[in-house]
């Protein structure tokens, strides 16, 4: 591996896995696994990364015991476990995030949380993997958890922010009235239409020109959400086409609001 000779690595940590091991054989298999994860997780290899995770999964997710029914007591609590097996299984779920397959993530770290509600660390975990599958107030929630029980993260509360200003936005979020929806749209609109000018100043191509002219013509007129929308989605596409800058911090909410299914 630090030859840079990855697939060579991949090889022999395979080898390693299904070897012969003295002493404790399940740990250093569980350990080797990992060691691997973490290597294709580095190389950005997310399907061959998530075959590795299942299998660790079913040694670590019960602490070893695999009659996981008869760990769990008559009144439904969890099963205890130490705090290797703990810090295993918040490894787990973080690489389960970046493997594309957050809820498996969410799984394992609200099973963590019923046994531990005041670890800050497990809130903010779940607060990713709940950002990651786009169910903002929950993961809001979770973030304003580990905020609340260490007012020192500073990467809980930036994301708890980013929460906050997604659901502002969102012309979707449930509870609103169809005003209020409306009125989200309008400003969602507006928003990524700042985003543009912002970018592109006095550049703005011509279809791009022709775009702006037509949404304000459509605003004394009397369109609906779904038509907001699209306009939107067509300003935001305008800016991913014309403007050379990545997308900056403060332009995160609304591509978030513009990715989520509901908003297409």
């Amino acid at each position: 591996m630090k030859e840079g000779s990855i697939g060579d690595a991949i090889g022999h940590y395979h080898r390693a896995i299904y070897g012969q091991w003295s002493g404790d054989p399940r740990s250093s298999h569980i350990e080797t696994r990992f060691e691997l994860a973490d290597l294709l997780n580095r190389e950005g290899s997310r399907d061959a990364l998530l075959s590795e995770l299942l299998p660790i999964e079913l040694d670590v997710s019960n602490g070893g015991d695999s009659n996981r029914d008869e760990a769990v007591n008559a009144a439904g609590a969890a099963p205890q476990r130490d705090a290797g097996n703990i810090a295993m299984l918040r490894h787990l779920a973080n690489l389960f995030v970046a493997a594309g397959s957050p809820s498996r993530a969410a799984t394992i770290l609200l099973d963590l949380l019923r046994t531990d509600s005041d670890d800050a660390g497990l809130h903010a975990d779940e607060g990713e993997a709940e950002f990651a599958l786009r169910n903002y107030d929950h993961a809001e929630t979770q973030f304003r958890d580990a905020v609340r029980l260490d007012p020192s993260d500073a990467h809980a509360q930036h994301r708890l922010q980013l929460c906050d200003e997604i659901l502002r936005l969102n012309p979707t979020s449930r509870g609103l009235s169809p005003s209020e929806r409306y009125e989200r749209s309008r400003d969602l609109v507006e928003y990524v239409r700042n985003d543009v000018n912002k970018c592109l100043g006095p550049n703005v191509p011509p279809d791009g020109q022709a775009l702006m002219q037509a949404i304000d013509s459509a605003k004394r007129a009397n369109i609906t959400l779904e038509d907001s929308l699209a306009w939107a989605g067509r300003l935001w596409q305008l800016r991913k086409n014309e403007c050379k800058q990545p997308i900056s911090e403060d332009e995160q909410p609304a591509a978030l609001v513009l990715a989520m299914p509901g908003n297409r």
